[in-house]
């Protein structure tokens, strides 16, 4: 029964259906999801069609769930309410290898079965993405090259080693970071929502950056060039599908 149970485990946060005390079955599993682009369509009263004003941003998208526990009793219940947490990483069997980042949850009226036990639809609201979860941190030298095979922009983190006391820059494809001066080390966190540039010391030093985060476009290959003073860079990878 728990070899069952695991097939088509759910995990949140690192706990799965599978590990509960009573047996939980993931009777239908979410499906493939496409995230939507946040598109505009203009259009008159007097022209045919429409005019696409392209924005690239992507909504949130929901993730449903059906549980089935067939021996649970109420009491057994409110654990499932305390497992399907509305924050942190969800990770399906049908999709094992990417975690989405959750960002609310709704757990549905929990339905008597007919015969034994209880039902119920849990919704997790979730950042667009699916994250690979194996994100590995790679070094880059002046002139690599860094290609994106998702179909996804990535955000990565970016660790610039070296020193320059006067104006730098970083350029990957055709977007360029300049940097008054390099003491050791800065950070470059890209991630929307969590943008912001650091120190050696990791303290918050934004006024030393001029230029927009980085946003590598999907399905792309990049060029790096280094300005005067970079060693080189360490590229936190987040390869995200849609």
């Amino acid at each position: 029964m728990v070899k069952l149970i695991g097939i088509n485990a759910l995990k949140v946060n690192g706990k799965s259906t599978a590990d509960f005390p009573f047996p939980v079955y993931v009777e239908v599993n979410d499906g493939f999801r496409f995230a939507k682009k946040k598109n505009k369509l203009i259009e008159t009263d007097y022209s045919t069609g429409a005019i696409k004003e392209t924005v690239n941003a992507w909504s949130p998208i929901e993730k449903i769930y059906e549980l089935y526990c067939p021996t649970a009793s109420l009491k057994d219940m409110r654990r499932i309410k305390l497992w399907a947490k509305d924050s942190g990483q969800l990770i399906a069997a049908d999709e094992p290898d990417v975690f989405y980042e959750i960002l609310d949850v709704d757990i549905g009226h929990s339905v008597i079965d007919n015969i034994a036990g209880y039902r119920i639809t849990i919704t997790f609201m979730t950042n667009p993405f699916g994250y690979e979860i194996e994100q590995k941190t790679k070094v880059y030298t002046n002139g690599s090259t860094i290609v994106n095979h998702t179909n996804a922009p990535m955000y990565p983190k970016i660790i610039i080693n070296g020193n320059s006391n006067v104006q730098t820059s970083i350029k990957i494809g055709s977007q360029t970071v300049y940097l008054k001066e390099i003491i050791t080390k800065l950070i470059i966190e890209n991630k929307p929502l969590e943008q912001n540039i650091y120190d050696q010391y990791n303290s918050p030093i934004n006024s030393v950056m001029r230029g927009d985060f980085f946003e590598l476009p999907e399905d792309s290959s990049l060029k790096i060039t280094l300005g005067p003073g970079i060693t080189n860079i360490e590229l936190v990878e987040r390869w995200g599908w849609l």
